[in-house]
């Protein structure tokens, strides 16, 4: 079988793992120790090699004082190749991420929880014997700053012997990333509990858990204090209600350095949309992305948005895509994102069943969104007309756009040989995409008309 290797450095990495005894002897003779960042190449590529399990020379190798690593990651098929894990024990280990485990035990009680900075368990937990293990871990990570346990659901309610041991560490904790947990009823109350004391937090992960009314009050009490740092809130397809909203508009108002938020796939927020929104604008925080897509914004709801898109004068991401009923709410966003033109970045306006009058102030806003980088939009025989000037508006104005995606939404044939032009003009043409949808392979010649001039 023949290998590739695409670089110098992996050849060199490569001709390592398949002599680590000779290499170990040469080290220790030498009395070299290697660096970290090789240490940690090494012991990567081992584990992606056909080995069936390392044998005891290349624990030992591991084991000595010859490497030093840092950054360690293990998934289920890499399991049956390292065996056993005592040579951890010798390494300051920073980083751990684990994906689709169930051995936990045996790996973590051989890291030092003093030099874990960074610790990732996705999928591993089952038991209650798990979480009390890793809860009891947890106490002695004085030091860890990002912590994963997203898609542990099968844990449920458990999951409070991990956050109790938690709440021993969580001084330093920066980003908690809890999606898909079962997020509900008792473990709730105990997350509330725990982020009273997370005051260095700046990124936390809610999606994909349906809280009850009295889990999402008691996580907002919780956080009330400690939210002051908060950077990044994802709550993507939590099922929040109107009461829910209100709640979050009134923790948004001391979130005060807010960057991100993420309110994604929640389609019942009905009036307490406009409590997010006040909430978010008498923080005074400097968003720079906000996604509600699949919201289903109504027209009320868009304009709560414009009311405060209009106070942003650094935002760079906005993510309108599947919310077809803003209707002339649409427009007033479109004239508040005037406000970040000259920030903004990327636009998902796709499948949002735009009128005529919607494209064109679509096109008004984007004569001026000089450092526009990604665009994605649907088109439809409705607004072809309107199609065809938005292209020659990003022809003339648009020059950075590198990323063009276009979501095609009607059957019937579509001429439209200025989106060659466009790409043409574009100053990344290479990395500018087509999706096409619902049509037939022959229209290609009507689109890329102009785009034959780069043959």
């Amino acid at each position: 079988m023949i290998m590739y290797v695409e670089s110098l450095r992996t050849l060199s990495i490569v001709s390592v793992v398949n002599n680590l005894s000779k290499i170990y002897e040469i080290c220790v003779f030498y009395k070299y120790r290697l660096p970290i960042q090789v240490s940690n190449s090494i012991f990567e590529h081992l584990k992606h090699s056909n080995y069936s399990s390392l044998s005891n020379d290349d624990l030992m190798f591991f084991s000595s004082n010859v490497v030093t690593l840092t950054n360690v990651s293990f998934c289920e098929k890499q399991i049956a190749v390292v065996k056993n894990f005592e040579f951890l024990r010798d390494h300051p280990i920073e980083i751990l991420d684990i994906k689709d485990i169930n051995e936990l035990e045996g790996i973590i009680v051989n890291i030092n929880p003093r030099s874990l900075r960074k610790l990732s368990l996705r999928h591993c937990l089952t038991t209650i014997e798990q979480t009390r293990h890793l809860g009891e871990f947890l106490k002695r990570c004085c030091n860890l700053e990002c912590l994963d346990l997203s898609f542990n659901s099968e844990i449920g309610e458990n999951l409070i012997l991990a956050f109790d041991g938690l709440r021993s560490s969580c001084a330093m904790l920066k980003k908690l990333d809890l999606c898909f947990c079962e997020i509900n009823g008792k473990n709730a109350q105990y997350l509330g509990r725990l982020l009273r004391n997370c005051e260095k937090l700046e990124s936390l992960d809610l999606s994909l858990n349906c809280i009850s009314d009295d889990g999402f009050r008691a996580v907002r009490d919780g956080f009330r204090l400690s939210c002051l740092n908060l950077k990044k809130l994802y709550l993507s397809h939590c099922s929040i209600n109107d009461l829910q909203t209100m709640c979050l508009g009134s923790l948004l108002q001391n979130s005060k350095n807010l960057e991100s938020i993420d309110l994604s796939l929640n389609q019942d927020l009905k009036m307490g949309f406009k409590d997010v929104c006040y909430g978010l604008k008498l923080s005074n925080c400097r968003l720079r992305k906000i996604d509600v897509s699949l919201c289903l914004l109504n027209e009320q709801q868009a304009y709560n948005l414009a009311d405060l898109l209009q106070n942003l004068t650094d935002l760079e991401e906005l993510n309108l895509g599947f919310n077809t009923g803003m209707e002339s709410g649409f427009k007033a966003i479109c004239t508040s994102l005037r406000s970040s033109f000259l920030k903004l970045k990327n636009l998902y306006v796709n499948n949002c069943s735009l009128n005529r009058g919607q494209v064109q102030y679509l096109g008004n806003l984007l004569k001026n969104c000089k450092y526009l980088h990604f665009l994605y939009i649907s088109y439809d025989m409705r607004i072809h007309n309107e199609f065809n000037k938005l292209c020659h508006i990003l022809i003339n104005s648009c020059q950075r756009l590198g990323t063009l995606k276009i979501s095609y939404t009607s059957r019937t044939h579509m001429k439209q040989p200025c989106l060659g032009k466009l790409i043409l003009t574009s100053a990344y043409p290479e990395h500018s995409v087509l999706e096409y949808k619902l049509q037939f392979h022959k229209d290609f010649t009507d689109v890329f008309k102009d785009f034959s001039l780069l043959l």
